[in-house]
């Protein structure tokens, strides 16, 4: 059975791996300076970890020089406008747990 996840959470994800490419930063080297494994970093940044802990994401987000903040719900367009990437925090369930809820998302 495949968990839902939710779709800003997609977004964030999906940013933060755009940022690395654009940044031209290995996996390895994000892992080195956010201090986590590089499994773990394929796994997040790859999508293969819908369950990823708002910590590890925010650990990769520093590594790559991003500035997360929690923005009001619907306000995605002003987000884009601005240049931003800003967290969500609706994207969370009550374990801390990042990605869970909200509406399913399939990569095409």
């Amino acid at each position: 059975m495949k968990a839902k996840v939710n779709a800003d959470a997609v977004r964030l994800l999906d940013s933060l791996a755009g940022r690395r490419k654009a940044l031209r930063m290995s996996l390895r080297a994000v892992a080195e300076r956010s201090g986590l494994g590089l499994r773990t970093v394929q796994r997040v940044l790859s999508l293969r970890d819908p369950s990823a802990k708002l910590a590890t994401v925010i650990q990769i987000a520093e590594a790559l020089k991003v500035e997360l903040r929690p923005r009001e719900a619907g306000s995605a367009r002003g987000a884009q406008e601005s240049g931003r990437l800003e967290g969500r925090a609706p994207g969370l369930d009550g374990s801390g747990n990042f990605g869970f809820g909200g509406a399913s998302h399939s990569k095409a």
